[in-house]
């Protein structure tokens, strides 16, 4: 008898002169359910992942939002300065 490395699934012994009856359960129905458990183990596993990045892109997202809104802030101040700096040099060259 010998197993598979990682879920420990169950093998025959050389199946061509293994003179030994078919076990189903072990052969099969152990080896089923361990499937099902690794399954259900790797499926908890992923749906937690994807909730981690899921939050992660939101937070990247609002993050990305909040950048933005301070550059059109500081860009509409200085669009804003730049306008009134000429509006004053105009003023002051026709003063002058």
């Amino acid at each position: 008898m010998s197993e598979t490395t990682n879920l420990k699934l169950f093998k025959q012994d050389n199946p061509t002169t293994n003179t030994n009856n078919f076990d189903i359960e072990k052969t099969l129905n152990e080896n089923w359910d361990k499937l099902d458990e690794n399954a259900g183990t790797t499926n908890k596993k992923l749906e937690s992942l994807e909730k981690v990045v899921e939050r992660n892109t939101y937070e990247m997202y609002e993050t990305f939002l909040h950048d933005k809104i301070d550059f059109e802030n500081s860009l509409g101040y200085l669009q804003y300065g730049l306008y009134c700096s000429i509006i004053f040099d105009l003023k002051i060259e026709q003063v002058d």
